[in-house]
């Protein structure tokens, strides 16, 4: 490479570097004015963030009280007075503390009640909340579980009820169902499902809370699903005519109200004896007289296996008085951590009821603001027109800025490969 090649080279590159230079301190110019406005909107989005993540956490805070306040007036409208919401309320936090519930879960399962069991007193809603709150923790399942069977028990069991009182019957049922899941050593929830599955049938022929779930506490026992031990009743009522063409007996009594069951398991009992069948005979006779696969034969042959567990199934079901062994398995699926975390989240809701009425109003007075917004923007014209002329420069001045980034970005990759190629020439021709 000659020298004059060489130093015309360094004569461009020189050149280059000087015409640049200018260059350079207009894009650190650019560059200034850039750090200034991005720490400005840094600072502004640190602020708006804080103020933001404030108005969420008070938002949460009192989430669970806003939810409960909204079910209390709720269950105002359906008559419930203002003593009977703070009473609810409390019993709610006593529950949700002593048994690591959920004081919300508990409020949600008053409203069930109040709502879908007519003719309910307040007491009653109180009872039937306590009693499904206890069975569902009991049987270690959600409160939503016991809704159903409670429903159909509390709207089908109306002479009971009246003669006890909707309150102490509430407390009845809850007893009974916790000493047939017992007798019958399977969880509350199947004898719930059994209960639900035999539906308002049991009531409506006048057999007795504790007759029905000893009657299932023993086909259950007896290795009967849920759902079939609450069928099996129902099939074999409505084969109550052929029971009585072919075998000679009726299951029905006066007033046509279901007969003592273990009188109409002798009756089986008997008639099985009278033709020498045996166990295999007896199951074959019962598909012919219910249907191969009828629940209803099934019943009836495992309460004949198990009649003597029948009688004392009902006569312990009957006995069963008072709450302490369904508070006892209740408390025995609420550990001490968990009791904690249910009492902190009490707090927490009773601090949020203090802060709602502050809240609302502050609420109302936004509200009342927006209102105030829209009602302007909608009618003045000017206003319109400026925001849109706000948001529109703010949209173009955004794009702008994005497209000079891009230009710059692309420029400045383009400097620097020219530049190496330049070096890498000059290198090549030195090296020539």
């Amino acid at each position: 490479m000659s020298m004059d090649s060489w130093q015309n080279l360094m004569i461009a590159i020189g050149l280059i570097d000087k015409v640049s230079g200018p260059a350079k301190g207009v894009t650190a110019s650019i560059q200034k004015m850039r750090d200034t406005a991005k720490m400005g909107f840094k600072q502004v989005g640190i602020g708006a963030g804080a103020a933001a993540g404030a108005a969420i956490g008070l938002v949460k805070l009192t989430q669970s009280a806003n939810d409960m306040d909204n079910a209390f007036e709720r269950m105002e409208e359906l008559g419930m007075s203002k003593n009977g919401i703070g009473a609810l309320k409390g019993q709610a936090d006593s529950l949700a503390m002593d048994y690591a519930a959920n004081a919300e879960d508990i409020i949600k399962t008053s409203e069930y009640m109040q709502s879908n069991i007519a003719g309910l007193s307040e007491k009653g809603v109180s009872a039937f909340t306590k009693n499904a709150t206890l069975l569902a923790k009991a049987g270690n399942v959600p409160a939503e579980a016991m809704h159903d069977m409670f429903k159909l028990a509390g709207t089908s069991a109306k002479d009971e009820m009246k003669a006890m009182g909707d309150a102490k019957w509430a407390d009845m049922f809850a007893t009974k169902v916790e000493a047939a899941s017992r007798q019958a050593k399977v969880p509350i929830d199947k004898i719930a499902e059994s209960m639900q599955t035999l539906g308002n049938l049991g009531y409506n022929l006048g057999m007795s809370t504790s007759d029905q779930l000893g009657i299932l506490a023993t086909l259950q026992g007896g290795g009967m699903n849920a759902s079939e031990s609450g069928s099996g009743l129902e099939n074999m009522i409505s084969k109550s005519m052929k029971i009585k063409t072919d075998l000679g007996f009726d299951i029905f009594g006066k007033g046509g109200k279901l007969r003592d069951i273990n009188s109409i398991v002798a009756d089986f009992q008997a008639a099985a004896a009278k033709k020498g069948f045996n166990d295999t005979q007896t199951r074959a006779a019962l598909g012919n007289l219910f249907g191969e696969k009828s629940p209803a034969a099934n019943m009836i042959l495992t309460l004949m296996k198990n009649s003597d567990k029948l009688k004392d199934n009902l006569n312990a079901v009957s006995k069963a008085a008072g709450l302490d062994n369904l508070e006892r398995r209740a408390k025995a699926n609420a550990d001490s951590m968990d009791k904690l975390g249910a009492t902190f989240q009490v707090i927490k809701t009773n601090i949020g009821f203090s802060l709602l009425p502050a809240l609302n109003v502050a609420a109302d007075a936004l509200a009342g603001m927006g209102r105030m917004f829209v009602w302007v923007y909608s009618w003045c014209a000017p206003l319109r027109w400026a925001i849109s002329l706000v948001v529109l420069g703010i949209t173009a001045i955004t794009i702008a800025w994005g497209i000079m980034k891009v230009v710059v970005g692309v420029g400045a990759m383009w400097d620097a490969l020219a530049m190496k190629m330049r070096i890498v020439w000059a290198w090549c021709l030195k090296n020539s």
